[in-house]
């Protein structure tokens, strides 16, 4: 008697080698996503565990003090922390506790990036004092937003010669809605490449120690009506660096800005990218611009304050006034006042003369910044 033939159920296999593929295909991965994926099996669990605790952001003391006591317990998972967000909402008690795992998280070896915000904003300055290995930092951030209504203690950061000793490798430093305070300062050991300063209220004399002359820098300067700086004071730090690329955007500030791009705004050989947002700009500044930035091949003009008319940037774009331009945003308005919409024979008159020089055309300062100065 023959034996009876067995029937093989098809089964389903996956193979371990496409989870990095998997995770690698999206930046940006919710933290409990992560979570979930980490237990499906041990091929997801190293991955996983590797882009979640690679750059961990903390909003409260009890999120320190519980990441504090996960790498305590489990050395493996501190080898991976390269950088941290460290923002604990502003409480009326700190305890022992809450310092002692704030030291200790700020005492891993090997972090690159670090921010600062919540309650840690207010004299920042202090806790970048607790870091053990300072010498590793690319990237520096203080985020002083929720201390916006807080007048008792403001967030605030005093830069001094011991506190620039400590970042060797520090190339990109943001500040946002805090009062920064250059101390007289011997020239910095690193070389910034990116400075984001947003509604940054600088108390010092400027922020000209922070910079090296000679590092093309991508600088970012946002200001409002309550954090104002002086048009006197951009023109002296556009004088002494190497600039790559430079967005100004000044809401609600316009009347002191009127002249920030005339005659005396001064040269910028290097400059390839100017993004201008909410300043006042007419045609004589568009030339002025086009005299002193020889090298612009992205220029981006955006707000409710533009007064050059559809007209005035087809001649302007026709005669070549910018002959290395590649690419140009526009508001797709004249501000008269009052606001005058640009017809469809406007917007074609444009185009076409965009078209005869080479140059791409957009609209929208979300689309046309994103892959210029978000990257």
């Amino acid at each position: 008697m023959s034996p009876t033939p067995t029937t093989s159920t098809p089964q389903n296999y996956f193979f371990d080698d496409i989870v990095a593929l998997i995770l690698e295909s999206d930046d940006h991965w919710w933290p409990r996503d992560l979570c979930r994926l980490a237990r499906v099996s041990r091929a997801w669990l190293h991955l996983a565990q590797r882009r979640l605790y690679s750059h961990p952001s903390l909003y409260s003391f009890k999120g320190c003090r519980q990441l504090s006591q996960t790498l305590q317990c489990t050395p493996c998972l501190r080898a991976l922390v390269r950088g941290l967000e460290l923002s604990p909402y502003p409480s009326k008690t700190t305890t022992s506790e809450d310092l002692s795992a704030l030291r200790y998280l700020l005492s891993l070896p090997g972090l690159q990036k670090l921010s600062f915000g919540g309650e840690l904003a207010y004299e920042a300055g202090r806790f970048f004092r607790l870091l053990s290995s300072s010498e590793s930092v690319t990237e520096l951030n203080v985020d002083g937003t929720l201390l916006a209504d807080k007048l008792n203690f403001p967030a605030s950061l005093e830069w001094d010669d011991f506190i620039a000793m400590r970042f060797p490798k520090l190339q990109t430093l943001r500040l946002s809605h805090l009062e920064l305070d250059v101390l007289d300062a011997s020239p910095p050991p690193f070389r910034l490449r990116k400075l984001v300063l947003d509604n940054v209220h600088v108390v010092g004399e400027s922020i000209i120690p922070l910079l090296d002359s000679s590092t093309p820098l991508h600088l970012s300067i946002r200001m409002s009506a309550d954090w104002d700086w002086a048009p006197d004071e951009i023109h002296s730090v556009l004088e002494h660096c190497t600039l790559e690329s430079f967005r100004l955007e000044a809401r609600g500030i316009t009347s002191q800005w009127q002249g920030f791009f005339d005659e005396n705004l001064p040269p910028c050989p290097s400059l390839q990218t100017l993004i201008i947002d909410d300043v006042y700009l007419d045609v004589d500044n568009l030339m002025s611009i086009s005299e002193q930035c020889p090298r612009l091949q992205t220029l981006g003009i955006f707000g409710r304050v533009v007064r050059v008319s559809a007209g005035q940037w087809t001649d302007l774009i026709s005669s070549g006034a910018l002959p290395r331009l590649l690419s140009l945003g526009l508001p797709s308005y004249t501000y008269q006042p009052p606001v005058v919409p640009w017809t469809d024979a406007n917007a074609s008159q444009i185009r076409e003369a965009c078209e005869s020089r080479g140059v791409a055309i957009t609209s929208g300062i979300s689309s046309f910044l994103c892959p210029i100065l978000l990257r």
